[in-house]
Parts: structure tokens; sequence; C-alpha cells
């Protein structure tokens, strides 16, 4: 778990928008939706398949097909998901290596277009609770420039101990990538759901513009 790169073909990252059940999230977390989406045109969307798996807010989503097979992998990764999660204080994984042992289920179907929805998985398992990311290619929302990992590294570090955060990264040719950061006891850790990995840093040839929303403020 150290320095990765992304070493897969990013999807074209095509972020999410989700109504904000309440809990720890910061109002940056909800400016970074767009609620002029779909939301509140009333603009017919797809059922939601797997919704009891995925993470909240899933039917705010323009969701994609999911055969009985797909279903059955989400239901089977969720069960094993969750069952690792009881070794945890409240389900709640404390170190990089925890975390690490997560990342394996949160992506069951390999998808490569859906970082946005595994992003939001990822932020839903660093809180402690079990979820896992099917097809969905994502829909808009509000983003937050930001300088590069440096300036995303101090903005955690500043919010404390578990402060976590989702990461894109736009690329020169157009494409994207999605990803999720959080504060482990003073220090910050990468995390790419869709890889899956975990590092303690991003690779310095990595480039493209950055954007970042910190989603949960940490426990000072």
């Amino acid at each position: 778990m150290s320095k990765f790169e992304f070493s897969l073909p990013p999807g074209i990252f095509r972020p999410v928008g989700l109504f904000l059940r309440p809990g720890r999230g910061t109002p940056e977390f909800e400016r970074y939706f767009n609620h002029s989406s779909g939301v509140h045109t009333g603009v017919a969307r797809r059922p939601v398949q797997g919704v009891d798996y995925r993470p909240s807010g899933m039917a705010y989503l323009n969701d994609a097909p999911h055969t009985a097979q797909d279903l059955a992998l989400l239901a089977n990764a969720h069960a094993k998901l969750k069952l690792l999660m009881t070794m945890f204080p409240n389900g709640v994984p404390q170190t990089a290596k925890d975390v690490a042992s997560l990342l394996p289920y949160v992506n069951p179907l390999k998808g490569t277009a859906n970082c946005a929805e595994i992003s939001l998985a990822v932020r839903s398992v660093l809180l402690g609770d079990a979820r896992v990311a099917g097809r969905s290619p994502g829909n808009n929302m509000n983003a937050f420039p930001i300088a590069g990992p440096q300036a995303i590294e101090k903005e955690l570090l500043d919010a404390g101990n578990r402060a976590q955060g989702n990461v894109q990264l736009m690329f020169p040719d157009g494409g994207g990538h999605g990803l999720n950061a959080v504060n482990l006891h003073n220090k910050v850790w990468w995390v790419d759901g869709q890889v899956p990995a975990i590092g303690d840093a991003i690779s310095s040839n990595v480039g493209g513009n950055w954007f970042f929303t910190l989603t949960d403020r940490g426990l000072h």
C-alpha cells in the first residue's frame, strides 16, 4: 500500500447526483450535486435494481440495465462485505489495511465506466455502511476545482481524522476518473475502488484538472 498509478484505462467519469440522507455530509457535499437534473424536472428514470445493496440516492441516478446474474453478484458481494465489516468497531474500517480488505467487494461487476457510483459506495463503506456499485454511468453534478493532490491532502488533514472526500480528475483528452481520499489517523490515503487500490501518494505522471468535494468532516 504505497504509491500507485491509474494502471487501468479510466472510464469516462460521468458524475452522479443523489438526494442526501441525514448524516455527517458537509454543506459542500450538498452543493456537490446538480439539483437541476431530472430529480426536479420530472424526467422519467429507469427503476433502480439492487437498490438495497447500492449507495443511497440510487433512485436519482440514470441506472443501467442489470441482469439476474448481475443482481446475484451484487447481493453476494454485499453479504460478504457486510460480514467482513462486523470485524471493525461499529463496522467502520480503521486503517488502510482494513480498507484494502474491503475494496475487492465494492465493484463486483468489474465495471470500467462506473467510477462515480463506486466513489459513492466507497464513501459509504468508509462510514461503516456496506454498499456495492452496479453499472450506473452517473449523472451531472457540480464540482469544485482544486490545485491538485497536495491541496486535497491539506484540506483533509485540516478537517481531521476520518475526514474524506470525492475526487474527480479530468484528463486533457476529455476522459476522466473518480476516486476517494480519506484521512486515517492524520495520514491521507487515496482509494480507487475500481482498480481496486489504496495508496499513500498519487503518481507524479498523473496529469489533468483536479476537482474535490469534502463530503465528511473528521472526528476532532
